[in-house]
């Protein structure tokens, strides 16, 4: 019996730069610091965040259009991150806890 072998999937280049404006960079302390009860957890939280901006390299068109050209995603089910891009690049512009009062 012959084996097939499974086609290799080819990674694919990043499209676009991803950048983080100053009011998203200070909600995101603003989040760690407000789990900071639990530092590893406030940790991984941040660095979740961290990978979902910057998986918008490839694919920056998939959050739903919130307002006008702005989109976003939904991060661990509670963190709003909210972005526009063009053709070349992605702009982090707030993340926020759904949760919380804005």
């Amino acid at each position: 019996m012959s084996r097939r072998s499974r086609p290799q999937a080819t990674p694919r280049a990043a499209t676009h730069t991803v950048s983080w404006t100053l009011p998203a960079l200070e909600q995101l302390a603003e989040i760690e610091t407000f789990l900071d009860d639990d530092p590893g957890y406030a940790a991984d939280v941040a660095a979740e965040l961290v990978r979902a901006a910057l998986s918008l390299n490839l694919f920056p068109g998939r959050g739903p259009v919130l307002d006008g050209e702005v989109r976003y995603l939904v991060v661990l089910d509670r963190y709003i991150l909210r972005y526009e891009h063009d053709d070349a690049q992605v702009d982090i512009l707030g993340v926020r806890d759904g949760r919380r009062e804005r």
